[in-house]
């Protein structure tokens, strides 16, 4: 079903910009800029669809639709002065309500039902009210080792022991900023400035998603000989 919709959106138009390979169609593309554009797909680490939107110079452009086990969920359009409508597909209905905004950031939830509301339904509003995706490598562990596995041995470096990286990541995915945990001390500088180099010359990464937008975020690497664990800082 999602690819279908991938499908019919790319339709006769060509990709000139930089995109993410998903089951052959281009997604999640930046322009020139380094802004987000057309469809984009936001994944668990799994490589699961979790999201999808159009964007249109790094803004959504249309609704947020957010997908479980690969069916449509929740579905959140955009915003009208202080009023947010979503529709919820339950286990047996589908409802539409509205999230209403106040100034003090405050969200109340209003559910526009004849009958009462399924729990499934009213499990899914909570779980999509406040929700955020974390910031996920093209598609998961896997690939990030061998990212760093490589260029480790291309550099001719010899990496036996832990190394905590700390990587901001900004709304279009690039790595911002590299630091090193102060337990690295063991590395010299030829060594720091070569990590260094590696992981801020990584392709891009799906950035963080909160609050109905791309955030900067940060990751923190842990590596040991050729494993690599994600966490958020």
């Amino acid at each position: 079903m999602l690819l279908c919709l991938i499908s019919l959106m790319f339709a006769g138009k060509a990709m000139s910009q930089t995109a993410v390979q998903f089951k052959g169609i281009d997604i999640n593309s930046i322009d020139k800029k380094k802004k987000k554009q057309g469809v984009w797909v936001y994944f668990d680490k799994t490589g699961s669809p979790m999201m999808s939107c159009i964007y249109k110079n790094d803004n959504p452009a249309g609704p947020l639709v957010f997908y479980r086990n690969g069916d449509t969920a929740f579905v959140r359009y955009p915003q009208q002065d202080s009023v947010e409508t979503f529709m919820v597909f339950g286990s047996k209905h589908r409802y539409y309500g509205n999230f209403v905004h106040s100034s003090k950031g405050n969200i109340r939830t209003e559910i526009e039902s004849e009958t009462d509301v399924d729990k499934d339904a009213l499990a899914i509003i909570a779980d999509y009210k406040y929700i955020e995706l974390n910031p996920v490598y093209y598609f998961g562990q896997k690939k990030i080792n061998e990212f760093v596995s490589a260029h480790l041995s291309g550099s001719g470096m010899i990496l036996n022991k832990q190394i905590e990286v700390y990587l901001t990541i900004n709304t279009s995915g690039y790595v911002k900023d590299v630091k090193f945990s102060d337990s690295n001390s063991f590395l010299s500088p030829a060594e720091e400035t070569e990590l260094e180099w590696i992981f801020s010359t990584m392709p891009r990464w799906q950035p963080c998603f909160k609050a109905n937008e791309a955030v900067e975020s940060k990751v923190k690497f842990i590596t040991k000989s050729s494993i690599v664990d994600v966490m958020r800082s």
